[in-house]
């Protein structure tokens, strides 16, 4: 499935991962759930002896929970290919003020059960939504496959944001005429702003959590094979 070309590696499949932070806690079960199909049925497409990699920036919510999924399947089973790569939008010293208690302790978990380490460049007048925005193009340009955990709802574009990346992939899947979308439908808590300037978290509804859902772009032999086992589990 990788295409050669100067943005993609050669000899790996790259399965990329954006999603939500803030996902409503009786969702989770369901979502976890889907990620391991989600992961296993990616493997099982493929020839075997592809490598395969798992590029997630490990941020609290999709990003860790893919990624965990990643760590957890192939330490129980020597047959599963997927690896993690870690791919961070800044210097570790810097994204680790991202984190703070627990959620630091599960960003070191999963950093040291990484594969692979990748710091992105940061530019010389520092901007956090810009680095986020590398992480955007860094998934766009490489991502085989794209991971998205979100609600199909593409009202709200934020610079770097799970829409954007969605959107930005498919339409380079489209132009290409190659690649998958995977979304696993995630409710996510809704900030809301009051009038007097507080805020409140809202959960998303309508939502069927961890229904998969695959947007094929051509009719790769890889592909095709995703959609049937999909359908067929």
């Amino acid at each position: 499935m990788p295409l050669k070309d100067q943005n993609r590696e050669q000899d790996v499949l790259i399965v990329g991962v954006t999603g939500r932070r803030h996902i409503v806690k009786e969702s989770l079960d369901a979502v976890e759930i889907a990620t391991r199909k989600a992961l296993r049925a990616i493997c099982a497409s493929i020839p075997a002896g592809t490598r395969v990699l798992l590029a997630s920036g490990l941020a609290v919510g999709a990003d860790s929970i893919a990624a965990r999924a990643c760590v957890e399947e192939s330490a129980a089973d020597e047959t599963f290919p997927m690896r993690l790569r870690a791919v961070l939008p800044m210097s570790l010293v810097k994204y680790r003020d991202d984190f703070k208690g627990d959620e630091l302790q599960d960003f070191e978990t999963l950093l040291a059960s990484a594969k692979e380490i990748v710091e992105l460049p940061e530019a010389k007048d520092f901007d956090r939504i810009a680095q986020y925005s590398k992480l955007r193009d860094y998934l766009v340009e490489r991502a085989d496959i794209l991971l998205a955990f979100w609600s199909g709802d593409e009202s709200e574009v934020k610079p770097g944001g799970t829409v954007d990346v969605v959107l930005s992939k498919r339409r380079v899947f489209q132009q290409e005429g190659r690649g998958a979308i995977l979304s696993i439908a995630t409710p996510e808590l809704k900030r809301v702003r009051e009038q007097d300037g507080t805020k409140r978290y809202e959960p998303e509804e309508g939502v069927d959590a961890g229904r998969i859902v695959l947007e094929r772009f051509g009719r790769e032999e890889s592909a095709l094979r995703l959609e049937k086992i999909l359908k067929d589990r």
